[in-house]
């Protein structure tokens, strides 16, 4: 697993500091997305309003193992850098699943977020943006 380094760096004792570096690269043995399939990832960079957020984890509120899915409108404009807000609930469990947009003109999908937080009223979406693009990028074999 490859993280970035300011997810080290910046930490200061409290978990907001490093929530901005919170994403992860999980480095497989097998080349498992060629069988399966894998999502795109796109760069975030003001172009995109908007869009109907899917979620996709294993929530700790639900059956033990089973994945489930969840959609809600999420907005950039007036956002904190790196970040989207939802009024979505999430639970333990869904953290580090993809935030993703599907597209039902060409069925395609691309993520955009990482969901890293949420409570009982709102979840928090890791941004992709151009610094996290790259690093993707970069690490993407």
């Amino acid at each position: 697993m490859t993280i970035p380094s300011a997810y080290i760096t910046e930490y200061d004792g409290t978990v907001l500091s490093t929530v901005a570096y919170d994403i992860a690269i999980l480095h497989l043995d097998t080349d498992i997305g060629m069988q399966l399939g894998w999502l795109p990832v796109q760069l975030v960079d003001g172009r995109v309003p908007g869009y109907m957020s899917n979620l996709v984890g294993y929530p700790g509120d639900m059956p033990f193992g089973t994945m489930w899915w969840m959609g809600c409108p999420v907005s950039f404009i007036d956002q904190p850098p790196k970040f989207s807000l939802r009024n979505c609930v999430t639970a333990q469990g869904t953290s580090g699943g993809p935030m993703y947009n599907h597209q039902p003109n060409d069925d395609s999908r691309v993520i955009l977020n990482i969901n890293v937080a949420g409570n009982d009223e709102v979840s928090i979406g890791l941004t992709i943006d151009e610094e996290h693009f790259r690093w993707l990028n970069d690490l993407w074999k």
